[in-house]
């Protein structure tokens, strides 16, 4: 535990009046007065339970001294009448606008929506056309990207070869004919508008780091995944718990946010793995906050290749929990050379994606 948590632990539970004071071990471990190396976790709880229960009852206050505790509440009326100004002045909800393929998908502004696939699955793939959708059709619109997987150079890769058709491997190598840099500077001329309103968090990927959002002005948050940003020397669970915490704070502030999540293993006769069918809501990793904090959890399925084409996926993006509207279920084309999800009643280009079951390949003068 680092040093602020241990001042926050101090702060809250502890005082010139109280017996017990935290001090830091370099185990990780917390000692106290009246008992010393307890784990970290089991002291604050017990503690945190004993300050509950005491402050619960009203016997005591937080000097030990007997003091009545009085609710904080307000008149659910008064609570009506704002809301119904707020309406009036149009202060409604409203949703991202993110193109046909992705539109009413419950991504907004003071909304949590969590993203869950297995690895390779192509949420960061989907996540990014979500931001670029969202930037394209919103010209106010400030989005901050919080990445601990990926360089920023992989991102753009992955959009300039869905708007300029030219290969993922072939950009990353630089085998490029003359007529692929056209196509990147065009590519480029589209999204550079779109980027002066994109900002990249900058390492370390932590909690801490993350929690600096709370200072800015809110907007759309992008975080690639979250389980990465868990607050750390503790368990993994808490840890996941913190940074659902922290994300609910900084939508009650206004920021939009699609965080990312990984997934846990499926059992099988086989033994485990990661199969995408078979996810449900409990599928997030460290799943308990994930689940109840979020206002929306979409999971992506593959359901498997279309026409034999291993590159062409058929893919369902399940929305498993809603908490304010239906839970519906989009059926999608995941083309992978492209990285590009499309309404899967859309025909495929066979001109785009060559004929073969192979990866899409070349005409003798560099098209697809």
């Amino acid at each position: 535990m680092n040093g602020s948590t241990i001042e926050d632990i101090n702060r809250i539970f502890g005082d010139a009046g109280n017996e017990d004071t935290f001090d830091e071990f370099p185990t990780g471990q917390i000692r106290t007065d009246s008992n010393p190396l307890e784990p970290a976790e089991a002291e604050v709880e017990r503690v945190a339970r004993s300050r509950i229960d005491q402050e619960a009852s009203g016997r005591t206050g937080r000097n030990g001294k007997d003091q009545p505790t009085e609710p904080k509440t307000t008149r659910c009326d008064h609570l009506l009448t704002a809301y119904l100004d707020r309406l009036r002045s149009g202060e409604a909800d409203t949703l991202y606008r993110l193109g046909d393929t992705l539109d009413g998908m419950e991504v907004g502004s003071g909304l949590i929506t969590t993203l869950a696939a297995p690895p390779g699955a192509g949420k960061t793939a989907l996540a990014s056309q979500i931001m670029f959708e969202a930037l394209a059709n919103d010209d106010s619109l400030i989005v901050t990207i919080a990445n601990a997987e990926m360089h920023f150079d992989t991102i753009a890769r992955r959009e300039l070869s869905r708007r300029s058709g030219v290969r993922q491997r072939d950009i990353r190598f630089g085998n490029l004919t003359s007529y692929d840099w056209e196509k990147l500077d065009a590519a480029q001329r589209e999204i550079d508008p779109l980027l002066r309103r994109c900002r990249w968090l900058e390492p370390p990927h932590t909690f801490n780091q993350l929690e600096t959002l709370l200072n800015a002005e809110p907007g759309f948050l992008i975080l690639d995944y979250l389980q990465k940003f868990a607050l750390a020397n503790v368990e993994a669970r808490l840890g996941v718990n913190a940074v659902m915490g922290l994300l609910r704070l900084l939508a009650l502030k206004g920021w939009g946010i699609l965080a990312l999540s990984a997934t846990t293993r499926t059992r099988g006769k086989g033994g485990s793995s990661h199969d995408s069918t078979q996810l449900n809501l409990a599928s997030l990793k460290e799943s308990g906050e994930c689940e109840f904090n979020s206002d929306s959890v979409y999971l992506l399925r593959d359901i498997g290749p279309i026409q034999k084409k291993q590159w062409l996926r058929h893919v369902w993006l399940a929305c498993v929990k809603n908490r304010h509207d239906d839970t519906p279920t989009v059926e999608l084309e995941f083309r992978k050379p492209k990285m590009e999800f499309v309404k899967y009643e859309q025909a495929v280009d066979e001109h785009d994606f060559g004929q073969s079951n192979a990866e899409p390949f070349r005409d003798d003068e560099g098209r697809f």
